[in-house]
């Protein structure tokens, strides 16, 4: 490839530097590894009460023993055959002691039974019946949720009809059905009801009217009222919130709007990422990316961002359609890398590039969605988790690995073009340590045998590197990428 693909700077840590593949990072890469192996030992019945990070540390532990008394011969340089005969003896050991120390339970005599009666809960119990209920309440629809918090606070109907914008009526029946949902899903009988902790569950903001009571978005943005927005239905959902179709009372205008789920209310990292993710949008004027709106919080205080509603697919659902050829892939993968060259022009690192994150309109417009994970590259990288896993560079889930920078966001694309011309993800596995191990393993082979029978060399080389485990491999800037897939689309 020419050198329009030129490695980054000499100064960004990481990135071709020997250190990057020094003792830290092996030792990284190989505790990955050793947890993917003990998850995919553990039975499953096992694995709620085994920790595989426990397990791994104590194999480490045995390891640097054996170091110290010269039992290992260390000349090869792969150690993972002996690490990982020292992690399946720590495993069966526990898994051993733990089968004996219930053995040991069933033979205890049984007692005589004990009488409840009902008690001052202790903090454990207050705390499990609370998070129950928390839980229980992110299974509800928005309007629900705000009637029961704003209920348990001590709001009228009528309070609570003002604040929200729905019927009194509606607050009645959408507080029945509330209390009903959560008996269900959180599985509290009354005594259960009797141990939380409203405390806990109430701490919001201060009163409604005050919705910038502990969280406000800078660059003047618009704050918007929640009683002026009308839900009406969920299109998405993340680890951390979820998006709503919602209707401008006033205007008729659709928009998307993004809520922070409950236990993240007063979570700083969360309430950041919603954050940045508006403010970062608002400094971007491209049409692959989505318009911010505004941002408010609910009456009980839930935060929420407002921004253009794209209505479509997201990438590989589309890709994924039987009618779409192969050059209307690349055609719209070309678009992506065109989104993040603007993107990192204007000094951002979007840092979640997913096919989830692309959303196809039906016009044909390409936009990129959920900047929740994007900093400024004119501050000090760092290394941040949060990235959708089948996605993410080495870097995110191992900072040995390297920093955090606009070579990220060529991982995140080469990891979504692969899924989008192959229909499989870069990164397979059953549990979160499975696909992790795969992250730090090399995937540019895998990725080039695999996409060599669908495309010209030269271009299955490229989309290869984009997924190189060392930064210095992948090309830089996403430019280049987008020119040479028109180039092929049209020679």
């Amino acid at each position: 490839m020419s050198d329009e693909f030129g490695n980054p700077p000499n100064s960004v840590a990481g990135s071709g530097h020997p250190a990057e593949h020094d003792a830290a990072a092996r030792f990284a890469t190989y505790t990955v590894r050793l947890a993917a192996l003990v998850q995919s030992q553990l039975a499953t019945r096992y694995r709620a009460r085994l920790d595989a990070d426990d397990v791994v540390a104590s194999a480490w532990r045995s390891f640097l023993v054996g170091v110290r008394e010269d039992r290992w011969r260390l000349d090869a340089d792969d150690l993972w055959p002996l690490l990982a005969t020292l992690v399946s003896r720590k495993l069966h050991k526990q898994i051993r002691r733990h089968q004996q120390d219930r053995r040991t339970v069933d033979r205890e005599t049984a007692v005589d039974p004990i009488i409840l009666d009902h008690h001052t809960p202790n903090a454990d119990e207050a705390a499990s019946a609370t998070e129950a209920l928390e839980a229980a309440l992110d299974t509800l629809e928005p309007l629900a949720r705000e009637v029961v918090l704003l209920r348990l606070r001590g709001d009228s109907p009528a309070r609570i009809a003002a604040a929200t914008g729905a019927s009194e009526r509606s607050i009645s029946r959408a507080f029945a059905d509330a209390c009903q949902s959560l008996r269900k899903h959180a599985g509290l009988d009354d005594d259960d009801l009797r141990q939380i902790d409203f405390g806990v569950l109430l701490n919001v903001p201060d009163s409604i009217g005050d919705p910038a009571a502990a969280w406000t978005i800078a660059g003047g943005l618009p704050q918007l009222l929640y009683s002026e927005l009308r839900l009406t239905r969920l299109i998405g959902q993340g680890g951390i919130g979820r998006v709503y179709h919602a209707v401008d009372r006033r205007t008729g205008a659709a928009l998307a709007v993004k809520f922070l789920k409950k236990q993240f209310w007063k979570h700083g990292p969360a309430l950041r990422s919603l954050a940045t993710e508006l403010e970062t949008v608002s400094q971007l004027e491209h049409p692959g990316v989505a318009r911010s709106l505004g941002w408010g919080r609910t009456p009980s205080g839930t935060p929420f961002i407002a921004s253009e509603l794209i209505e479509g697919q997201n990438l590989l659902e589309w890709a994924l359609s039987a009618s779409v050829t192969l050059v209307e892939k690349l055609e719209r993968l070309a678009l992506v890398a065109d989104v993040l060259s603007a993107v990192h022009a204007a000094g951002i690192v979007h840092g979640d590039v997913t096919p989830a994150n692309v959303v196809c309109s039906k016009a044909g417009r390409v936009v990129l969605v959920d900047f929740g994970l994007s900093s400024t590259t004119a501050l000090a990288p760092a290394a941040r988790t949060g990235a959708t896993l089948a996605c993410a560079a080495p870097e995110q889930v191992v900072p040995a690995l390297g920093t955090i920078g606009p070579w990220t966001d060529i991982y995140g694309f080469g990891a979504t073009a692969f899924a989008v011309l192959t229909g499989q993800p870069l990164h397979a596995g059953s549990t979160r340590a499975e696909i992790t191990a795969s992250i730090v393993r090399d995937a540019q082979p895998i990725a080039k045998s695999t996409l060599e029978p669908l495309l010209p060399e030269p271009l299955a080389e490229l989309l290869a590197r984009c997924v190189a485990i060392r930064i210095a491999d992948r090309p830089q800037t996403p430019a280049p990428i987008a020119r040479h897939l028109r180039d092929w689309i049209l020679p």
